[in-house]
This record gives structure tokens, sequence and C-alpha cells, in this order.
């Protein structure tokens, strides 16, 4: 019989075998990647969930008018503090990350004319943005094993993993610990910044609390484990060598320091200094003082320096004081000219004694004030 050629084929509705299995192919990438975006979104949606209410709860304390709207500076302070502790997949956001992701947050705040952004589209754009982070991590792990796979099949002998450096007993004083210390305690203030409410002030609670767990509980000897609340997560407990962590170096001899100073006073002023930049507590106010030999003596010291005639300085009271390895002695003298002197070789300020307590004196020489307060009041 004759062969009839199907109508559909000669119209070109039907394609060939190949382009039918081709299109079938691309219908099921397309419903694979459908159902991938399902998939991430959902999990960036889990992901973003729990820092949505901390979000929320912060976005509310923001809002300081109540109006449901924080403009572009204090959206940008809320992208930021979400971030600095939202790990996704296990991992934080480095810090220059976080400021980008804030930045493109402010970024649409300029764009919606107003400058000012509700928590609802706030929420919309932390749900996007965790997905696109999760997507990009995945696909970093993904090229990763694709790549090991590709060396495999080459034949190529991946590479050993290399051995953990050889644990030395390096000391609490040494660089790279120091670094390492300071780095983390940086990370950790952060984090109690992060955490912080209306009001309160965790990075000095966080601060204090650390100086007073190692005076009172992890102490260098006989620490007291029992109460310690991180004894859970303490490696020298576990690894019981709480006798020899810290491995502390063997201290260096002290040395003795003697200075001389002098409470200048004038009509109910005292005269003050400010230290230098550059050196030990800069930025300290402190009254004018020397280093001296051990044979020094006062009232020439004052003439040589001070250049005050012939007022003498009178006892006021000694500092015993130590800063690393120095053991310092700090000598007080009060002197009370008969004109207000000029002090051409000194720089600093005339203040009242009741101002103080207002500005930032060193440890020593606040004992002094202290001193000082107590005899004028006499």
């Amino acid at each position: 019989p004759e062969e009839v050629e199907d109508p559909a084929a000669s119209l070109g509705l039907v394609g060939s075998a190949e382009e039918d299995a081709a299109a079938a192919k691309m219908q099921a990438v397309q419903r694979g990647r459908s159902a991938r975006r399902d998939v991430e979104e959902k999990e960036a949606e889990q992901l973003a969930a729990p820092e949505l209410k901390r979000a929320r709860k912060k976005f509310d304390q923001m809002d300081a008018d109540g109006n449901g709207k924080l403009d572009a500076e204090e959206m940008k302070q809320l992208a930021l503090w979400v971030f600095s502790s939202f790990h996704v997949d296990g991992e934080a956001l480095p810090a220059d990350r976080q400021q980008k992701e804030a930045e493109k947050l402010t970024k649409r705040l300029d764009a919606d004319g107003d400058g000012k952004l509700s928590f609802e589209e706030f929420a919309a754009w932390f749900k996007k943005t965790c997905a696109g982070i999760a997507k990009y991590r995945k696909g970093q792990a993904q090229k990763k094993r694709k790549q090991a796979a590709a060396k495999k099949e080459k034949g190529q002998k991946q590479p050993a993993k290399a051995k953990p450096a050889p644990k030395t007993k390096q000391t609490p004083k040494a660089k790279p610990v120091l670094e390492q210390i300071w780095a983390i305690a940086d990370d950790l203030v952060k984090h109690a910044v992060a955490q912080q409410q209306s009001g309160q002030r965790n990075a000095s609670a966080f601060n204090q609390a650390m100086m007073e767990l190692g005076a009172l509980v992890c102490t260098p000897r006989n620490p007291r484990c029992d109460v310690c609340p991180l004894k859970g997560r303490c490696v020298a407990r576990k690894e019981n060598k709480t006798d020899r962590i810290p491995a502390l170096a063997k201290r260096a001899a002290a040395i003795k320091r003697r200075f001389v100073g002098f409470a200048i006073l004038w009509r109910g002023n005292v005269f003050v200094q400010r230290r230098p930049s550059g050196v030990v507590n800069a930025g300290y106010w402190e009254f004018p003082n020397w280093e001296v030999d051990a044979d020094a003596e006062p009232a020439a010291l004052a003439k040589g320096n001070l250049s005050l005639g012939q007022a003498e300085p009178a006892p006021l009271c000694v500092v015993n004081h130590s800063i690393t390895r120095y053991r310092n002695r700090l000598e007080m003298f009060v002197i009370r000219p008969a004109r207000k002197p000029r002090l051409a070789k000194l720089e600093g300020e005339w203040l009242p004694l009741a101002k103080l307590d207002e500005i930032p004196l060193t440890a020593a020489h606040r004992k002094v004030a202290g001193r000082l307060w107590e005899s004028e009041k006499c």
C-alpha cells in the first residue's frame, strides 16, 4: 500500500526523535531548577527566621517615634547588627561582607525616595540575601568537589593534608599568642555589643567579667575549676593540664624607680599636666613629676625645674605602685608660692581642686589628689 505522509510532519509540527528528547531534557532541567529554587528559598527562610525575630525586637527599639519605619542610617546599623551575629551554613560572615550587604540595603533606601524602610521590606530583603549567600556557598562547595573528582580521574595524587605544626610551649606574652588572644577578645567584645539592649553596656560588663574570672576563678595557681562557668569547654581541664597552662615565662627582675612630684597650689587651684602621646598612660593627667636618683633632693629639684624662688616643698604623701616589672615610688610634695608662678618650663593647666574628679588622672596621681583634698579640707 502507498505510504501516506503525516500532515503534522509535513507542516513542521512534529520534530525528530532527537528534538523531542532534547525538549524533554530541557523541561526536566527547568523543573529541576524550579525545585532547587523552592528548596533554597525554604532553607533561606529557616536560616533567617530566628534572626528576623531578634531583628524585629531591635527594629522596634530603634524605631524611636513608633511609626514603623527607620531612616537609612538606622536601617544600615540594624543590618550590621544582624549580620554580625548571623551565621549562614554555620559560618560567620566576614566584616567586609557584612558592610557590603548593609550598604546594598542603604542604596535600596535611597531608591525608595523618602529614605525610609518598613520592617516588612527589610524582612523580604534579608531573606533574599540569605538565599543568595547560601546559594553562593553551595556553589563553591560543589565546584571544589568537581575539581577534586577531576584530579582523581586524571590519576593525580591528592595533596596530603599538612601535618599540624608541633605544639610548643609558648608564654601568653609571645607575639603570635598575644595576636591570637587579642583577635579572640575583639570578636567576643563585638559579639557582646551585638547582643546589647537599650541602656546596657555589654562591652564594659564583659571586660569586667573576664577580669573577675581571671582574678577569682581561673587563677594561675590552684584554679577553682569546680565553680568555673566555662569548665565544660576548658581544654586545660579536659587534658588535665591546669597546672601547666598557661606556660608562664620566668619573670624579669623587678626594677625600682623613684619619682618626685609637686602639687603646686595657688588660690584654690592646682597645676596639672597631660601625658603626651606615645608614652605609658598617654592622654591621662598628673601632677608635675620627674624620675630621679636615690640621692636627689626635692627642694633642689623644685628650684631647678619650677623656678619658684624661695617656696619650700612640704611632704604630702608617698605612693608605691607597679607597672609591669617596674616598682615605682612616687614622693609627693605641696608647694604654696607667695605669688602666682609662671611655670614657663611646663605645659599644663590650672584647675580648681574640686575639678580634679572630672579629669582622667593616672591611678597613682588619683591617690595623690585624694590625699591633697583631705589635707586642704583640714
